[in-house]
């Protein structure tokens, strides 16, 4: 399902990537901290997770006065929030092959930004021009761990979108009292 206009930029932008992900084994989401946490390696296809997660210190970006002043609906703000791509993947064919598990994660990290690239909001705008990337960080693999589970990449990400007003059909009301005119 495709969001409509005045959704969650970040609800768009994750409803873009699942709906390409179509018919594959992936999950794509986006949650809070508690989601990340959880183990999803015991499907029967393995990991193959793309998470678009809010950061965990409470950061949430920073809003400016929106730009498209003359759109319907109109832009009230900008919002540029920090978001984190959580992409986990592991080769269940092959779980002692550290490799293979290189491979998966990065095959689907590559995958992900395909869609990222090719995803486009529900005002028909590419996504691509609204984002910005950061760092990228190997996590929950201790050193000297087997990867039999996987390799989870993150990656920092800024999403800038916007708060719309509300729409002239829904913010002009028929009015409830008619003033009488006097003769």
């Amino acid at each position: 399902m495709i969001a409509s206009e005045n959704a969650s930029a970040l609800i768009a932008l994750a409803d873009a990537v699942r709906a390409q992900f179509v018919g594959t084994d992936v999950v794509v989401g986006v949650v809070g901290r508690r989601e990340r946490s959880k183990l999803i390696n015991q499907s029967p296809v393995g990991a193959n997770r793309v998470l678009f997660i809010q950061p965990p210190d409470g950061a949430r970006g920073t809003l400016k006065r929106g730009q498209q002043a003359h759109t319907e609906p109109r832009v009230l703000l900008e919002w540029t929030r920090p978001i984190i791509l959580s992409v986990w993947s592991a080769d269940a064919l092959a779980p002692d092959d550290e490799e293979a598990q290189i491979e998966a994660s990065e095959t689907l990290l590559e995958s992900t930004f395909q869609c990222i690239r090719r995803a486009v909001s529900p005002e028909g705008l590419p996504f691509f021009g609204n984002l910005t990337f950061g760092a990228i960080k190997e996590m929950g693999t201790p050193k000297n761990a087997e990867l039999y589970y996987g390799i989870e990449l993150q990656v920092s990400m800024t999403l800038r979108g916007p708060l719309f007003d509300r729409q002239k059909d829904k913010t002009r009301p028929a009015p409830s009292l008619t003033r009488a005119t006097l003769s």
